[in-house]
């Protein structure tokens, strides 16, 4: 006893951490099961680590620069607000209101003597028309059947800038559920804000003022009207190529009345569109109750959980503060914003045990962020110009009573009593709100490249950054990666060693210190690395992966049927599963051992795994290795699918054992948890279990196969629960043969 003290003693730190490591290694079962339960106990923890918000780059100058726009300009901007509704109303009836609005701004915009564009972009098969005549002026046959949508965009040129760098500042109209006052609030706003900005001296950088169309695509926000947009602006003629959009420039001199009339031309790959350089930041301003400004909601959520740098996020808070917002922020809309739609008892009773109320709604907050994060659908037209790595945000304006789920999204709601400032007093805070914004983006010299890309945020003024909220999801594939590799390097031999050992009874039957020694040495003879099919384990993974493939195929080819999806779904299901029953029969009868041999240096009797167990050990490393790699793009995405999924396949055993027999252990793991999970995902996001799936589909269509959740479930998660049923099959019977091996 005194040796082996002395010789832990001598133990240089690398071998301390070797032998920690093998006895981890050797008692994984446990390490596993406690690395996923601290995981999920970080999780639960997350408000604890929250820190405050910050601006990291000085050269914003928050707070130390003057505005210009004053209370004159927000008088003119009330004249202008007032103009456009009456030159909408009395607009010729086959006119579409977005139409007239647009041709109104453009006679503005000429006898302003700005440099101004019209666009007129092809609606792809992804984009769905608006046939709503609650907010139309033409039938809902003509809107079906539009084949184009009309941006216009005005620049204000740097007198003392090189033209090289540009900000953009964009006002959606006609978006479903918009009244005719607040398009002509956002025209106003925009037209007095540009003419403000572009006659400031300490202007340094051109700005663009894009009113997009926001009347066609999926959401509610005209991204894509801005996906047009841009794709016009970063690739010159695209529509000609059917991606869709046209420009005309106009210097204040005659515009064609057909143009005025708000009659859209075909897309002609001739007309010139003015650029801004290479473009910087972007700001959406929203008004969706038209001339109000009590609470500015910021929106950060962009596709797939991408978000903007967090000074981005805490500048418009800061300065819609000082233009004199009661409330503003990411959560400003209402005390749940963001929380999601279910979960909130669990919260208030973790609240209670762990830190609280405060600390429940904290919680509630961090996993309504998440959640949208995780749903992968942007909240605003800003998510378009993430997806061309420009920093940008939405900040929508409203009264006391907006719609909540600002980090959600959700469409904008009408008949909600608004109360607080309206008229010009709303228009002097919106002005100086909007022309403080550009000023802050002009200040900068390079781009953003202090603060955070990535973080959760908590509150209006706290966040988790990467450090803090990785931890969990690293302790949950530590967990399955503790399994994958005690599988791989030792097998299944110790937890026959241990169940050889046990009585009959359940307990162990006492051993001799001669018996121990010799047993060891044995051990240590035929110490050999355990034999793998790896062959088969990849196979057999590859055709679950594959067939998960086809499942997603046909959701996007079919996407209103919730049908076709589970019948693709179970029948590669079933194809996968039978294949593993065959190639396991076949090779059933060759044993657990196979010959003596030399591996390593030494001499002893290899032991074949169960194939079981390798299987095991592919799946446990291919969601190790996807949902580590998803981490860094959609963090709450992965955790959200890792969470459920590795507790399944640690579970997931080929023993016979138990109080389940193998078959209803992989009927339940195929059967019963997915039907779990989409249940709890429902629950959370307030939709409908029985068509989730299709709804699914079809969103994932709309966005053009641009959000991760549907190939996620299809071509990770389900793949990974197919091959845990195919573990458990292992333990099964054919022909009097286990197929599992001896175990």
């Amino acid at each position: 006893r005194q040796i082996r003290r002395r010789e832990r003693e001598a133990m240089r730190p690398r071998d301390v951490i070797v032998a920690g490591l093998r006895r981890v290694i050797r008692h994984h079962v446990a390490a596993s099961t406690a690395l996923y339960l601290l995981g999920v106990l970080a999780a639960a923890l997350y408000p604890a680590l929250a820190r405050r918000t910050f601006i990291d780059e000085n050269a914003f100058l928050v707070a130390q620069t003057t505005v210009g726009f004053d209370r004159r300009d927000a008088r003119d901007a009330l004249e202008h607000y007032r103009a456009a509704i009456d030159a909408a109303r009395s607009s010729p009836g086959d006119v579409h209101r977005s139409d007239a609005l647009r041709g109104w701004l453009e006679d503005e915009l000429d006898a302003l003597g700005m440099e101004r564009y019209r666009q007129a972009f092809a609606l792809d098969r992804h984009s769905w028309t608006r046939g709503d005549d609650d907010w139309g002026r033409r039938s809902d046959a003509s809107i079906d059947n539009a084949t184009h949508g009309v941006n216009v965009h005005a620049v204000a040129r740097a007198a003392r800038g090189n033209g090289r760098e540009g900000i953009v500042l964009a006002t959606p109209i006609g978006a479903p559920g918009a009244t005719l006052e607040a398009d002509a609030a956002a025209l106003a706003l925009g037209l007095v804000v540009m003419r403000t900005i572009a006659a400031a001296p300490w202007l340094a950088k051109d700005v663009a003022w894009l009113v997009a169309d926001a009347r066609w695509g999926p959401g509610d926000h005209g991204i894509a009207a801005t996906d047009a947009w841009l794709r016009e602006y970063h690739a010159p003629g695209s529509s000609a190529r059917g991606a869709g959009h046209r420009a005309r420039r106009s210097g204040g001199g005659i515009v064609p009345a057909s143009y005025r009339r708000g009659i859209v031309p075909s897309p002609s790959s001739h007309e010139p569109f003015g650029r801004v350089g290479a473009l910087q930041q972007a700001y959406v301003v929203e008004l969706p109750e038209g001339a109000v400004a009590d609470v500015a909601s910021i929106n950060v959520v962009g596709f797939n959980g991408a978000l903007p740098n967090q000074d981005l996020v805490n500048v418009p808070v800061q300065l819609a503060k000082l233009a004199g917002f009661p409330r503003a922020g990411i959560f400003a809309d209402s005390s749940t914003a963001g929380t999601g739609d279910g979960g909130g008892d669990s919260f208030d009773a973790l609240g209670a045990v762990v830190g609280g109320a405060p600390f429940a709604a904290d919680l509630r907050r961090v996993a309504g962020f998440a959640l949208a994060l995780a749903r992968g659908t942007p909240a605003g037209s800003h998510a378009s110009f993430k997806s061309y790595a420009v920093d940008a945000v939405t900040a929508r304006m409203s009264g006391e009573r907006a719609p909540a789920g600002v980090p959600t999204g959700g469409a904008h709601r009408r008949g909600d009593p608004v109360r607080g400032v309206v008229g010009e007093d709303a228009f002097l805070r919106l002005g100086t709100f909007a022309e403080s914004l550009v000023r802050c983006s002009n200040n900068l010299l390079e781009t953003l490249h202090h603060s955070m890309f990535y973080y959760v945020m908590v509150d209006d003024d706290r966040f988790l950054s990467i450090a803090e909220y990785v931890a969990p999801q690293g302790l949950m594939l530590a967990s399955s990666l503790v399994t994958a590799i005690a599988l791989a390097v030792i097998g299944t031999s110790s937890a026959r060693e241990e169940t050889s050992t046990s009585t009959s009874t359940g307990g162990y039957a006492r051993v001799s210190l001669g018996e121990k020694r010799r047993g060891k040495e044995e051990r240590g003879k035929a110490a050999t690395a355990p034999a793998h099919d790896w062959s088969s384990a990849l196979a057999l993974a590859l055709l679950a992966h594959v067939a998960g493939w086809c499942a997603l195929l046909v959701a996007s080819t079919w996407p209103a049927s919730t049908a076709a999806q589970l019948a693709a779904a179970y029948a590669g299901a079933l194809a996968t599963a039978a294949a593993a029953l065959a190639t396991w029969s076949k090779s059933a009868d060759d044993g657990n051992e196979v010959d003596d041999g030399e591996v390593d240096g030494r001499v002893g009797r290899a032991r074949r795994e169960p194939p079981w167990a390798t299987l095991k050990v592919v799946a446990l490393s291919v969601q190790v290795a996807s949902l580590g790699a998803l981490t860094f793009f959609n963090f709450a995405l992965a955790v959200a699918v890792a969470a459920p999924l590795a507790p399944l396949q640690l579970a997931a055993h080929g023993g016979v054992g138990g109080a389940m027999p193998p078959w209803a252990r992989a009927a339940l793991t195929l059967i019963a948890a997915p039907v779990l999970l989409v249940a709890m995902s429902c629950a959370a996001l307030g939709t409908d279990a029985s068509t989730a799936l299709g709804d699914a589909a079809a969103a994932h269509v709309a966005w053009g196969r641009r959000v991760h959740v549907l190939p996620l479930a299809w071509c990770v998660a389900w793949p990974g629960l197919v091959l845990a049923a195919c573990v458990h099959l292992g333990g099964v019977h054919l022909g009097g043969v286990h197929l599992g091996g001896v175990h």
